[in-house]
This record gives structure tokens, C-alpha cells and sequence, in this order.
């Protein structure tokens, strides 16, 4: 259960992330769909700040907050823009809440059935492994600053080898 939990906090804060600049700068067209196109945006600006913080020698653990603050600072200028009203043909409260835990159960259903628990749903290759090490590396650690590759520490050439190269784990450029 602290799966769903989780993936329903991060949904709401990538909502969150994204709500202001959504509403920003979505077309008016399309701004009955805001709720749904706000994870979206709000997942793109944190990967841009965090990959930029990162290259000035951020770690992701500190950048959060920054972020955090742009996400809310973005949300309050919007506040304080002219509001724009939705269409009148909007989706339905019922519709929407449906749609949304429909979206998180099939996100969820190879975790839930196929696995019986939080872990990672791969097709045999080594990338979530590597994935996960680097996550834990950009915590404290940053682009900026790589390790020094240490034989006697094996995961410190991985990372050095990832992040100075530029070349994706798993291609053979």
C-alpha cells in the first residue's frame, strides 16, 4: 500500500510543480485539460532545474527545495495573473477523478500483480541498477564534480564513466 501512497505524492507534487507554469502557458484552447497536461510540466521543469542546478554543483537533495520554491513562485505569479476561465464544456469532476486512478492503477499493475510489491519492472538488461546507483550518487554528488574512477570501489568508474562520457547506459555509441 505504500507504493500507491507514493505514487500519488509524487503525482500531486509533480501537479503542483507544473500547475503555475500550466496555466502560464497553455493555449486558452486547451486549458480545460490543465489538470492533466500540470504533471507533465511540472515533471519537465523539474528535470531541466535539476540537471542545470546539477551542473552548477547542486545535489539533488538541495535542489529540491529550489525547485520547490520556482514550482510555487510560478504557481503565485499565475495566481496574480488575469485568471483565465475554463470553457464551459469541461470534464466532469466524477470523470476526471475516475481517469486519474484509472492512469495510476494501470501505472501500477505490473508492481501490484506481476511482482507483488514496489521494484523495478525491467526486460532483463542492467539499466534500473544502474539507474538507481546514479540517483543515489546525484543526491549529495553533481554533474559538475564526477568521481574519480576507484577500482576498489567499482561503482565510483560506473558513474565517472556515465556522467563524463555524455553516452546513455545500455547504447553502443
Amino acid at each position: 500500500m505504500s507504493i500507491l501512497f507514493l505514487a500519488a505524492a509524487i503525482y500531486l507534487y509533480l501537479s503542483f510543480l507544473g500547475w503555475g507554469l500550466t496555466r502560464i502557458a497553455l493555449p486558452r484552447t486547451l486549458s480545460q485539460y490543465r489538470a492533466w497536461f500540470a504533471p507533465w510540466i511540472g515533471m519537465m521543469l523539474a528535470a531541466v532545474l535539476g540537471v542545470q542546478l546539477s551542473r552548477l554543483g547542486m545535489g539533488a537533495s538541495a535542489a529540491i527545495y529550489l525547485i520547490t520554491v520556482v514550482g510555487a513562485g510560478l504557481g503565485a505569479w499565475s495566481a496574480l495573473l488575469k485568471p483565465r476561465s475554463l470553457p464551459t464544456r469541461s470534464i466532469p469532476r466524477t470523470a476526471f477523478v475516475f481517469a486519474c486512478l484509472v492512469t495510476l492503477l494501470l501505472a501500477l499493475y505490473p508492481l501490484l500483480y506481476l511482482h507483488n510489491g514496489p521494484t523495478t519492472v525491467s526486460l532483463g538488461n542492467n539499466d534500473p541498477a544502474a539507474y538507481a546507483a546514479i540517483a543515489r550518487f546525484l543526491e549529495l554528488g553533481s554533474i559538475r564534480r564526477p568521481p574519480v574512477c576507484n577500482v576498489s570501489r567499482p561503482l565510483t568508474c560506473m558513474f565517472h564513466e556515465v556522467i563524463v562520457s555524455n553516452q546513455r547506459p545500455g547504447t553502443f555509441c
